[in-house]
């Protein structure tokens, strides 16, 4: 038969109890950890899914009884009542993706108060400056960002968020070299 991978439904606290029980019984398991960092000196790993662990089984009957023996697993997470299966093409791209944000700064980047950013929305882009992180809810970020020459509070989705690094430090100036219709604009010589 062919391993399949199922998601179970735990008590969170217990992932590592839980991956180290089934280990003992040949079942392979992926609890994925996402890195987060309030500090950038620091890092501390987070599970993407809590309370979820994907495990990839043989044969579902013999399975179940050394499921119901493990402390802190719940349930599989069911469609139509039967244990939903997930596709391995699904389970190869899922822990890429961990491993590739993985090995950069992680997800949950925390933005620090008085840090550029740019923030990328409905395929626009602007620098902000950020005036809080430090919300309840993390997905959420408060920027101040000029719009038609004033400065305005707004609370963007981290996910449109990322960290400002400008090429160089000029500042851009009008290089328009007519008023439109080829007529110059005039420019004044002192004498």
């Amino acid at each position: 038969m062919i391993p399949v991978w199922h998601i179970l439904k735990i008590r969170s606290n217990n992932a590592s109890y839980i991956q180290q029980e089934l280990s003992l019984f040949g079942i392979k398991t992926y609890y994925p950890m996402l890195k987060h960092s309030t500090d950038p000196s620091k890092w501390r790993l987070k599970p993407l899914f809590n309370g979820y662990m994907f495990i990839q089984i043989i044969d579902l009957e013999e399975s179940s009884s050394i499921l119901n023996r493990v402390n802190g697993i719940i349930d599989f997470l069911r469609t139509d009542g039967m244990p939903a299966e997930i596709p391995d093409d699904f389970m190869d791209q899922l822990q890429n993706k961990v491993n590739e944000i993985n090995q950069q700064e992680g997800v949950w980047r925390t933005y620090h108060v008085g840090e550029k950013v740019l923030l990328e929305s409905y395929g626009l882009s602007t620098v902000g400056t950020v005036v809080q992180h430090s919300m309840s809810d993390k997905t959420r970020v408060r920027i101040l960002i000029d719009f038609m020459g004033k400065e305005i509070k707004a609370e963007v989705s981290w996910f449109n968020l990322a960290p400002f690094e400008s090429a160089n430090n000029t500042i851009k100036t009008n290089t328009r070299r007519t008023r439109g219709r080829n007529r110059p604009i005039k420019t004044y010589t002192t004498v």
